[in-house]
């Protein structure tokens, strides 16, 4: 039986995987690196506040005024291409078996030997950058662009990539928290899931990395 993605009953604190409400962000844009004789700086300073975000703190390093979170999106219509993801969104959560990790036409199109060659790697995540969040009652509904056409969803996701660190002074620990700002916790189960994939998103390795250290 599947286990509930959000927890009936939230912790007075600030644990991984949490969606909060309230927090402004901000990240610099720029055309190339500031070389160390630039006189003329071009860059552009983005300041946005999403209507939701979500903890990537562990919940241990929760504190001292910081705090990492990454900004709840609207899904990637790409998911919706492959049909056992289009069945239950949050396998995108989950290492899969590799002819599951694309859609089937794209699967039968593989030459045998690359087929062959992702069995023998065996399981793994389809989108390691992402992370998709259950449809739930406090978060609204809105239209996607799909390559069939504009739908309507309750799922969200993460992109890991996305990630920002703000500094609050109400921040105080996991139990020292503006505890009004959380929205929504989810299960252990599922938390162990993100982080689960946030240490392969990390985790992962160049082939010529494996090459120097004989993997």
């Amino acid at each position: 039986m599947k286990p509930s993605f959000y927890e009936e009953h939230p912790d007075r604190a600030f644990r991984l995987g949490d969606v909060l409400t309230g927090f402004v962000l901000c990240n610099v844009s720029m055309a190339s690196p500031l070389g160390r004789d630039t006189r003329h700086y071009k860059y552009d300073i983005n300041v946005v506040r999403p209507e939701y975000v979500v903890v990537l703190t562990p919940c241990c390093s929760i504190g001292d005024r910081m705090l990492t979170v990454s900004p709840l999106a609207d899904i990637n219509p790409t998911f919706l291409k492959n049909g056992y993801l289009g069945e239950d969104l949050t396998r995108v959560n989950r290492e899969m078996m590799p002819e599951q990790a694309v859609p089937q036409d794209i699967w039968h199109k593989l030459p045998e030997k690359e087929r062959q060659k992702r069995l023998q790697i065996g399981k793994g995540y389809a989108f390691v950058e992402q992370f998709v969040y259950e449809p739930h009652g406090l978060l609204p509904e809105y239209q996607l662009d799909t390559p069939k056409g504009k739908i309507r969803s309750s799922f969200y996701m993460i992109d890991f990539r996305r990630a920002y660190r703000v500094e609050c002074d109400k921040v105080i620990g996991a139990n020292d928290v503006p505890i009004a700002a959380k929205l929504l916790q989810v299960s252990v189960a599922v938390r162990e899931e993100l982080r689960r994939k946030l240490a392969k998103y990390f985790s992962r390795r160049p082939k010529e990395d494996e090459v120097q250290l004989g993997l």
